[in-house]
């Protein structure tokens, strides 16, 4: 009965045959009609006729095949293509304002995973986030400065940016105030 539909048919002489099967109300019996396609089921009191199972429409087929090659090949493009998947995934957030995904595109950018090496737009994506607080990017932030990067810091905000990341807790930061404390941050 598995994959058939059940249709209700009366039919006396079909209740006749199955009268001296009442033992059980909910008793399911089978049994052949004239033709061989045709059975009759009796649950209960009721009689059905089953039916074969109507194929679905093509355009149900075509729309489960074109699911099943798109999850496939996401499948495929995000084990062989991680790394590039990783970036616009971030990318994306990052341009909804997410901090700590402007943090990862700036070290996408600045270290070319999954992208091209571009240390200016590191540094832009590194200030968006220094910008919301994000610590580890107030570190990048300062240290490209001072590595000679394009960053557009005024004079003293280097300094101010280590010093708001070593409060937060980064350990780096105090290593990089001492040398600024040494060399100047600027």
């Amino acid at each position: 009965m598995p994959g058939r539909t059940l249709r209700r048919r009366r039919s006396q002489n079909f209740n006749e045959k199955c009268s001296n099967h009442e033992d059980s109300e909910y008793a399911v019996h089978a049994m052949s009609s004239n033709s061989d396609s045709e059975r009759y089921v009796k649950l209960g009191r009721s009689v059905f006729q089953l039916h074969a199972p109507r194929r679905d429409p093509l355009w149900i087929t075509v729309l489960e095949v074109v699911g099943l090659l798109t999850a496939f090949g996401l499948m495929y493009y995000s084990y062989y293509y991680f790394d590039h998947l990783h970036f616009h995934v971030s990318h994306g957030y990052a341009h909804l304002g997410y901090p700590s995904a402007q943090h990862v595109v700036g070290q996408r950018y600045l270290v070319g995973k999954g992208t091209e090496k571009n240390d200016t737009m590191a540094m832009q994506w590194f200030r968006a986030a220094a910008d919301q607080g994000h610590p580890e990017a107030s570190f990048n932030l300062a240290v490209g400065h001072m590595h000679g990067s394009k960053t557009e810091l005024r004079k003293g905000e280097p300094e101010r940016l280590l010093r708001f990341a070593a409060d937060k807790g980064v350990e780096a930061a105090h290593h990089a105030l001492s040398l600024c404390a040494r060399r100047g941050c600027d």
